[in-house]
């Protein structure tokens, strides 16, 4: 069984509570260490429940807390996602589908211009989809961006 719970999500923060058979993640670590505590405390979960923090990209919106976490209960820290996405950011953008033992699955999409033809497959079936798309082709056009990133 796969429970859920969108911590946050916005330029401030981004993370997701994640019990897949019983083990419980992280998606994204993006608030500072006290912040995560206190929202972790409201769906009445514990920092010492979690066992993994999956990360999808390098932006302190979605890392902010992860080394923290790590030095604080050594959590393992994992970056390679199943799928890459388009993000305005020069390190890889990758997406998770996590499957429990039934079959069962949850995929996460954050901060993502477009999902790629061949990242697809990934979304085809699931059985919950956690998608925070942030793309404004205007905006990208008249605002501040260096024209490779246009």
């Amino acid at each position: 069984m796969i429970k859920f719970a969108v911590l946050g999500s916005g330029s401030k923060g981004n993370s997701v509570w994640v019990d897949i058979d019983g083990k419980q993640i992280l998606l994204d670590c993006g608030f500072t260490y006290k912040a995560l505590r206190r929202r972790l405390a409201i769906i009445n979960k514990s920092p010492d429940d979690i066992k993994e923090i999956y990360i999808t990209h390098c932006h302190g919106d979605h890392h902010g807390a992860a080394v923290k976490w790590f030095e604080k209960h050594g959590v393992p820290i994992r970056t390679e996602g199943h799928f890459k996405l388009s993000h305005d950011n020069d390190a890889p953008c990758v997406g998770y589908r996590i499957e429990d033992k039934n079959g069962n699955s949850l995929v996460y999409v954050t901060d993502t211009g477009g999902i790629p033809c061949d990242a697809l497959k990934y979304l085809i079936d699931a059985n919950a989809l956690i998608i925070e798309a942030n793309h404004d082709t205007v905006k990208m056009i008249k605002g501040p961006y260096p024209d490779d990133l246009k």
